[in-house]
């Protein structure tokens, strides 16, 4: 969900199960939406297909490292990837 003081449901969340295996790895993938943290996942490519329900955008995945309940991102070291979203056929056009 956006973290933000607009917050939204967007679509349902990953599967809990591997989310959790993947903080106790020390890793996670958030995707972003300009400042905002939209959710977080358990690879970058579940990050990206998620990223297909949302509207046309540009997006950010980052990998954090896991301290606890701190998230860490190193841009020198961690992965980062923008794309842009394109929106996809018959969820914005009004016939």
């Amino acid at each position: 969900m956006l973290r933000s003081s607009r917050a939204t449901t967007v679509a349902p969340s990953p599967m809990a199960g591997h989310l959790d295996a993947a903080r106790s790895a020390g890793v996670v993938y958030q995707l972003r939406y300009g400042s905002y943290i939209i959710d977080e996942f358990a690879t970058s490519s579940e990050a990206v297909r998620y990223a297909d329900y949302l509207p046309a955008g540009l997006y950010e995945v980052r990998r954090v490292q896991c301290d606890g309940e701190f998230r860490v991102f190193d841009p020198a070291t961690d992965y980062q990837r923008k794309f842009y979203n394109k929106a996809t056929t018959g969820h914005d056009t009004h016939e």
